[in-house]
């Protein structure tokens, strides 16, 4: 973690030139770490090699101004790092939430064009490289016949592509897809549903913020909150001045949908 900081504080602070030379090196990296691991099976590039390469490759390449210098590998890279993102038991919950990270801070600094196409892949119809073709996120996550752990790790990624998405205020319909989740019959997909909303709104020191050139709305919090607020109240039967009203938040049922402060880091 330490490295990944130096990283992204290098990252950040080189002219866009040099930015643009070290993620397509990074990017590189990937591509190559990635296949040897798949023609081989190492484990050990698994458990030990990815799990670092994964936090300093979030550091860099969610830190830089720019994706066009690796426009052309937006889909294998979010392939690959989701795909990562769903091996929390084997890489630790740290890695994978750096990968889920990466993919959100892509996706946020595309061009409209662009974050609509590979938004829309990643949700619904699924990424394809070279061959390999994955499931949309979404579909993972309401598949009822998919492994519980599959499903909760497609979940924390799709809160950074919520968070990523909200930030350029085009997380149309996500938001109730994360409200009818608060009811999902599983204990765990409710709390990670309920830690979405506070994530989208906390900042984040490691991606998704000024520093590292993320694009925001204006005001998009407000929006947020606007848009959200009155559907989370409804759903979860919540009087209409909870959360954030002067006089507090009264309700019994505020412990379990209101203020939530699970880590979306630890899960």
């Amino acid at each position: 973690e330490s490295c990944a900081s130096i990283c992204r504080t290098v990252v950040q602070n080189i002219d866009e030139e040099t930015q643009n030379a070290t993620s397509a090196a990074t990017v590189k990296l990937l591509l190559s770490t990635w296949d040897e691991y798949s023609q081989s099976e190492d484990k050990y590039i698994l458990v030990e090699t990815i799990p670092r390469l994964s936090l300093s490759l979030g550091a860099i390449l969610g830190s830089v101004k720019s994706v066009d210098s690796f426009s052309g590998e937006l889909e294998s890279i979010s392939e690959i790092l989701l795909r990562l993102a769903n091996e929390r038991q084997h890489i630790g919950p740290w890695a994978a939430t750096a990968c889920a990270q990466t993919v959100a801070a892509i996706l946020n600094k595309c061009d409209n064009e662009l974050l609509s196409s590979l938004s829309d892949k990643i949700l619904y119809s699924g990424l394809d490289r070279q061959g390999n073709k994955t499931q949309g996120l979404l579909a993972v996550i309401e598949d009822s016949q998919r492994d519980i752990a599959l499903r909760e790790n497609s979940l924390y990624s799709l809160v950074w592509i919520f968070k990523a998405l909200a930030m350029r205020s085009k997380a149309d319909g996500l938001g109730d897809k994360f409200v009818a989740l608060l009811h999902h019959e599983c204990t765990s997909i409710r709390l990670i549903a309920a830690s979405s909303f506070g994530t989208v709104i906390r900042s984040c020191e490691e991606v998704l913020n000024k520093s590292s050139f993320a694009k925001e709305s204006f005001l998009f919090k407000q929006r947020f909150f606007k848009e959200n607020f009155v559907k989370l109240a409804t759903s979860l039967d919540l009087p209409q001045g909870c959360c954030g009203g002067s006089n507090g938040c009264s309700s019994k049922k505020s412990s379990s949908g209101c203020g939530s402060s699970s880590s979306t880091h630890e899960g």
